[in-house]
């Protein structure tokens, strides 16, 4: 009953994400042509790619709810 629920929002959740991160991923390239690189746009481009892993390794089938 939850699972499928879980699952439609972790759906819902990538649908938004997904654009999401292209658009950050964008702007810090406007920022780095415009301003090159430095270290905010590193701690971006840091943040991006947390995003990005968690995304890849989200799996609402394995909830942490379920180990405890």
């Amino acid at each position: 009953c939850m699972k499928k629920g879980a699952a439609m929002s972790q759906e819902t959740l990538k649908t938004y994400l997904e654009p999401a991160l292209k658009r950050l991923e964008g702007v810090c390239q406007e920022i780095i042509k415009t301003q090159g690189f430095n270290p905010e746009t590193e701690k971006l481009m840091i943040l991006i790619e947390l995003l990005k892993e968690q995304n890849r390794n989200e799996n609402s089938s394995h909830s942490i709810s379920k180990t405890r």
